[in-house]
């Protein structure tokens, strides 16, 4: 088929979340197979990769959609109807067959390929409360807006009589995140940890809703912290410790919070590393015994859950959003009811005394990866969408 020339859009440019990540691997993969342009907000680590890449890449100059307080709601509306200019004139100087927006906090744009006549589709990678998903569903359907969910829980919960396609996000590059013993070996020698320690292991940014309270929380269970009556001061030394996530932009105070946390934990029993770049992440996730993953809210589809299966770690996460479709209802991995804290303890503590009942988990999760998320499938998948709807257009 002919190659077309399609723009992606991303309103972020971190590189520490799987939206940003996704949408580096798409246009990481089509720029081989169509003429790509990616449109970002600002110059960020996400801007620096990907011409790194040799994906032709533009700087919009436009502050983010977030929640603003006074003037910086003027300043944001401002940068944003500038971008809406120089996108529009960009769109039409390319010639764009396609207009790909990366996720939520895109919509501002959606009207620039609308007004054009230029065919427009979005990831749908995110699950609000039911006044911004009525809104949302309502704003993408008023801009012809093609929109993809990443998981049926989104589509349920995110769009009117459940309207859109659903198309999984693939699983991690099969190249970097796989089973690596020397991996393995590795980054527990780097902490002094041995091969008895049980290890069990959270990644996500730093932010209040993504569950690192509750990992804390069950690590200080584990490790003996709630005691009965007369086992004061016996604190467990089998299970160890790592958890991934750095300081976000506006989180200090919890940040700080965390820290105190980590602090009281027995040295050399807690890992916390701040700042990784996601290909060594890999290398820490062969490392654990366990992966959890317990976010407060509901998580659309995380790319650190298929991460984790991929390097052969089973999975123990709170059934909330699209994770149990990645787990498979449980098959490939335990679900958790949020805010049970005993379920996860006894779950967790069953695992850790059943390591064929971890291998069987950690196969199935391999497996499912596979079959069910190959990345090669996913872009064909996507591949097709892009010429349907040229297609139609024409």
């Amino acid at each position: 088929m002919q190659p077309l020339r399609i723009a992606y859009l991303g309103s972020s440019t971190a590189l520490d979340g799987g939206s940003e990540l996704r949408l580096l691997a798409m246009a990481t993969h089509f720029n081989t197979v169509h003429k790509v342009v990616l449109f970002l907000p600002d110059k960020g680590p996400l801007f620096q990769e990907a011409q790194v890449r040799g994906i032709h890449t533009v700087s919009l100059d436009f502050l983010r959609l977030r929640r603003h307080h006074g003037t910086d709601w003027v300043r944001w509306i401002r940068s944003v109807r500038q971008a809406s200019e120089v996108l529009g004139q960009a769109l039409m100087d390319q010639r764009v067959d396609l207009v790909h927006f990366n996720d939520f906090i895109d919509l501002p744009f959606y009207g620039v390929p609308a007004r054009l006549g230029i065919p427009a589709l979005s990831h749908l990678r995110l699950i609000t409360g039911s006044l911004p998903a009525r809104f949302y569903s309502s704003w993408a359907a008023w801009n012809r807006i093609h929109v993809l969910a990443v998981s049926k829980a989104v589509r349920k919960q995110m769009l009117k009589d459940h309207s859109g396609e659903v198309l999984y996000d693939p699983g991690p590059d099969p190249e970097v995140f796989r089973i690596r013993p020397d991996q393995r070996r590795s980054f527990r020698q780097s902490q002094g940890w041995q091969d008895h320690h049980l290890v069990i292991g959270m990644v996500s940014k730093l932010l209040e809703n993504k569950g690192h309270r509750n990992f804390i929380r069950l690590a200080q269970a584990l490790q003996g912290h709630r005691q009965k009556p007369g086992e004061e001061g016996k604190l467990s030394d089998r299970y160890r410790f790592v958890m991934v996530g750095g300081l976000s932009p506006g989180r200090e105070n919890y940040f700080q919070e965390i820290a105190r946390e980590v602090e009281s934990f027995p040295s050399g029993s807690f890992a916390w590393m701040r700042e990784q770049p996601h290909a060594e992440i890999a290398g820490i996730l062969n490392a654990c015994d366990l992966f959890l993953h317990l976010p407060d809210t509901e998580d659309s589809f995380p790319g650190v859950v298929l991460e984790a299966m991929a390097c052969g770690v089973p999975v123990v996460a709170h059934d909330l959003g699209g994770i149990r479709e990645q787990l498979a209802d449980g098959e490939a991995g335990c679900l958790v009811r949020q805010g049970d804290i005993e379920g996860l303890l006894q779950v967790v503590q069953s695992l850790s005394q059943d390591p064929e009942r971890r291998h069987q988990i950690a196969l199935a999760g391999r497996e499912r990866i596979e079959r069910e998320f190959n990345p090669d499938r996913h872009f064909q998948a996507l591949d097709d969408v892009y010429h349907q709807m040229v297609k139609r257009k024409r």
